[in-house]
């Protein structure tokens, strides 16, 4: 048994990208590519209304909230520049990390307060054997700022962690979770999370709401809220079909998401040939070679 250590935590932040996705309660079954996306009930939220206009800007965002072309590669390439999923879970990591350092190595809870290296505090209270709590107090490690409480524990191959009022700044970003669970199971490599919160870079901003994602490795669904700075609204981003993926492909091998805004949606095909279908209100919008060729950073 072992906390999470550098090298897991590299599983976990590959994992948190390979494998988002969500476990959507009544989410419903795929329909034909022509039928109607728009669908009702709807969060009460000011939601999006998408467009011909800004349809490649609603791909930038959901799409981009998982960096699909990242997928398949287990990769966290996109961490470090762009407002997305892996920004967070990349950050998240780095949390995890210095928690885990904190920790003493034996079954005897131990209790503590340390200095950080970059300035700031933090407190701990628990083992490596079990886990436990470490309080952040404008923590800097290695040029990151950490601030809020972080729960790690241990049943079997399985590793929970649970964040709360947590921010992480560096030199290029700002994340804020205001509510996170992550669970990962480091023999079959099932991953879960759940998460609240916002990343910030370069002007931009996106939020995250009950944002959920699960997998094991090969495939994985999505679900949860998004607002973007470049896309006025809300946006509801459902799995219909798992996204699949394999080793010898860049993109996605088949799989279906919908997002949906105010009476409209937009869906995205991937095809076991790599290509993808994009349809606005169940009417062609866009049609893609591969996931190289999706919209890159929105206007």
């Amino acid at each position: 048994m072992k906390l999470i250590s550098m090298i897991s935590n590299r599983r976990v932040e590959k994992l948190l990208l390979l494998c988002i996705g969500f476990v959507l309660i009544g989410c419903g079954g795929g329909g034909s590519a022509g039928s109607s996306d728009v669908v009702g009930g709807v969060p009460a939220k000011t939601m999006a209304t998408i467009t011909t206009e800004n349809a490649e800007n609603v791909l930038s965002v959901t799409l981009g909230s998982i960096d699909i072309v990242d997928v398949p590669r287990g990769l966290a390439l996109a961490s470090d520049n762009s407002t997305n999923i892996a920004k967070v879970s990349l950050e998240t990591s780095k949390a995890s990390n210095i928690a885990s350092s904190k920790l003493k190595s034996n079954n005897i809870a131990e209790t503590g307060t340390e200095s950080c290296s970059g300035g700031g505090s933090l407190s701990y209270n628990g083992n490596e054997e079990t886990g436990g709590t470490v309080i952040f107090n404008q923590c800097t490690e290695d040029g990151v700022t950490l601030n809020g409480t972080q729960i790690l524990s241990f049943n079997g191959d399985t590793i929970h962690s649970e964040l709360t009022n947590f921010s992480v700044k560096d030199f290029s970003s700002d994340v804020f979770i205001s509510s996170a669970t992550i669970d990962f199971n480091e023999n079959t490599e099932a991953l879960s999370m759940n998460l609240t919160g916002s990343v910030s870079m370069d002007g931009k901003k996106t939020d995250f709401e009950n944002y959920q994602l699960s997998g094991d490795g090969n495939t994985f669904t999505i679900s949860g809220l998004i607002q973007s700075s470049c896309v006025a609204g809300w946006m509801q981003i459902q799995t219909v079909t798992p996204i699949m993926t394999v080793d010898f492909e860049d993109c996605p091998v088949g799989g279906e998401i919908v997002v949906m805004g105010n009476n409209s949606a937009l869906r995205t095909v991937f095809n076991s040939d790599t290509s993808i279908q994009v349809y606005l209100n169940g009417a062609i919008f866009a049609t893609y070679a591969n996931c190289n060729e999706l919209p890159g950073s929105c206007n």
